[in-house]
């Protein structure tokens, strides 16, 4: 039987439903109240609404669905007018091909439209932004424990892995994850491997440590920053607690790493109606109730108090916020933790056509294809809906829920459908 070779971490108890039910309530109280509905909520009383200074949609977490592309359960369809672009100042702007399972991704849309019948909500991509955490060697100590530039990576059964080979100590690799204060590790959702060293290494992450020549993000080793400071490269307000990304050259110099660049992070939007985020707590609230989720900050004024007692929040919580934007800080107006058990309950999607369909012989693992360059594997618990069967150039809709040891989504079900969407 096909199984995740993923190690999980500890699990709080919160059901899917129950965050299903939080997430459309929360998109429901955010549209109601930006066209000037009334509700219980204390987002009612303040400045005449919700998301007054802005329009549209904005969304960030892990893709978890391509044909178009899904974030936390919204289905963003990419037009010719989507501007695809990446934190990389050197990277040229790029296509709809260059989003991946698993990378952390910034959306800018049009207004979300609710699903119906269990389908995702829908919208319509104007921009997305799309950055890695770390980029550099790996090393595997002898309990497979990973780490890059010695920042400590964790995967689970949601994590995209590389295809082939088992990933090796002095890999060159990329990790896409949610940074967690709690464990002083990140939870990665991606990890590409490069065929060959790249030029420039990278961390990204929250600012534990500055100082005039120095910056340390997270569990990293310091990086030297006196070069940028000199010719203005340090950006303002680069202070111990912000996220920070920085570039540096892939060798020492002098026994230290020496930063090319430097940025801070912000929202790819400042305004909109709607905005849903998923990440980790990295600060608590303070007297202003004013919190931060992966860095960013996120309002939690507008929340009934029943809401924070009952989630008991604590560093490290995996979170998914639902609000609007203004200013730049996300105004909650709904909030609901996640836990692994409900990442793993989460379903992966593929939308397209079937390419090297390829029967496998004998035991539990029956066939294996590609949809949107991502291999599936189907097994005698794979669930077939509808008649038609699987064929080279076929329109097919994947779910699964896991990856097994090979990389390869585990399909839970597949439908053979009559058009590529």
């Amino acid at each position: 039987m096909l199984s995740s070779l993923h190690p999980m971490q500890a699990r709080r108890p919160w059901s899917l439903a129950r965050w299903s039910a939080a997430w459309l309530f929360g998109l429901a109280l955010t549209l109601l109240v930006s066209c000037g509905g009334g509700g219980s909520n204390t987002a009612q009383n303040n400045n005449g609404g919700i998301g007054s200074g802005g329009t549209g949609s904005y969304t960030s977490g892990p893709v978890t669905g391509l044909g178009s592309i899904i974030v936390n359960g919204i289905r963003y369809a990419l037009g010719t007018s989507t501007t695809i672009e990446t934190d990389d100042d050197a990277a040229p702007a790029g296509a709809s091909d260059d989003l991946k399972l698993g990378m952390l991704v910034e959306v800018q849309g049009s207004t979300v439209t609710p699903g119906v019948g269990g389908a995702n909500a829908q919208a319509s991509a104007t921009k997305v932004r799309y950055a890695s955490d770390l980029v550099g060697p790996l090393a595997v100590a002898g309990n497979g424990a990973l780490s890059v530039l010695g920042q400590a990576v964790v995967s689970n059964a949601k994590t995209v892995l590389p295809t082939g080979a088992t990933l090796a100590t002095g890999d060159w690799v990329e990790i896409h994850g949610l940074p967690d204060v709690a464990t002083n590790a990140y939870t990665a959702t991606r990890i590409d491997r490069f065929a060959s060293q790249p030029t420039r290494y990278k961390v990204a992450g929250l600012i534990t440590a500055v100082t005039a020549s120095t910056v340390t993000i997270g569990q990293t080793e310091p990086i030297n920053i006196t070069a940028l400071r000199n010719g203005g490269g340090v950006p303002g307000g680069a202070v111990v607690g912000e996220r920070a990304r920085v570039w540096f050259g892939n060798t020492k110099v002098g026994g230290v790493w020496v930063a090319s660049r430097m940025t801070l992070d912000t929202n790819l939007v400042s305004d909109t109606v709607y905005a849903n985020r998923e990440g980790r707590v990295t600060v608590l609230p303070d007297v202003y109730g004013v919190m931060r989720v992966d860095g960013k900050p996120v309002s939690v004024s507008r929340l009934d108090a029943g809401v924070l007692t009952g989630l008991n929040l604590a560093l490290g919580d995996r979170l998914r916020v639902v609000g609007s934007l203004e200013s730049g800080v996300l105004y909650a107006t709904s909030m609901a933790r996640e836990t692994d058990t409900d990442v793993d309950d989460e379903d992966t999607e593929l939308h397209g056509s079937i390419s090297e369909l390829t029967p496998q012989g004998g035991g539990p693992l029956l066939s294996t294809f590609k949809v949107r360059s991502v291999t599936v594997a189907v097994t005698s618990n794979t669930t077939r809906e509808g008649g038609n069967a699987l064929a080279n150039g076929a329109c097919v809709e994947v779910k699964g829920k896991a990856y097994d040891g090979a990389g390869r989504l585990i399909a839970t079900q597949y439908e053979v459908a009559d058009r590529c969407n």
